[in-house]
């Protein structure tokens, strides 16, 4: 993974990035993430020893596994949080950057052999949970993070930092069948029984 901080905003700049979980659609039902309220969208990124001490030292709660039978080294990972609240998406998702301040998500997909962007909203991204996704970049805000309303300080000694998702680009793969026939226009006959 490329990590790169944005000198005007201090976003970091997240390329190639490895996930280990994701719940774009908010979901109370994985196992993971049995605490989830059912309106939590997130995902956890893999990260490298080094990579772990960087988020550590920027604030961000960084979690260790320790190393099990099937694997000898420790695995780190940071959760990133997408979300929505308090925002109101635009009705013509074409001016978001303009209007709307909440995070910008991109499925790239192979459509007859042409890549596509399609464009997420909230009622959408749920979409993410079901692909296989081979790249995701993506752009991170660290926030102030908070608990009862009082600054967190980490064990080492850093004022702790909340990761949440401002852009996403998710490349996915589709089937060799899908892909074979993507070129071929789709129509819906409602009549069909």
């Amino acid at each position: 993974m490329n990590i790169t901080v944005d000198e005007r905003t201090k976003n970091l700049i997240l390329t190639d990035v490895n996930l280990a979980k994701k719940n774009f659609s908010a979901s109370r039902d994985l196992s993971w993430d049995q605490w989830n309220d059912g309106t939590q969208r997130k995902f956890n990124i893999n990260l490298t020893k080094e990579e772990a001490d960087y988020f550590a030292s920027i604030g961000a709660k960084v979690v260790c596994l320790p190393p099990t039978k099937n694997f000898q080294e420790p695995a780190y990972f940071v959760q990133v949080n997408v979300s929505y609240k308090g925002k109101t998406p635009p009705d013509d998702i074409r001016h978001w950057n303009v209007f709307y301040n909440g995070p910008m998500v991109d499925m790239i997909v192979n459509k007859g052999g042409t890549m596509v962007r399609d464009r997420l909203t909230e009622k959408t991204i749920k979409n993410l949970d079901d692909v296989h996704i081979v790249k995701f970049d993506c752009v991170i805000r660290p926030g102030a993070a908070k608990k009862g309303g009082q600054p967190v300080i980490r064990e080492n000694g850093v004022p702790g930092v909340t990761l949440y998702a401002q852009e996403i680009y998710a490349t996915v793969e589709k089937s060799k069948l899908e892909m074979e026939y993507a070129g071929i226009p789709l129509q819906y006959d409602d009549d069909f029984e």
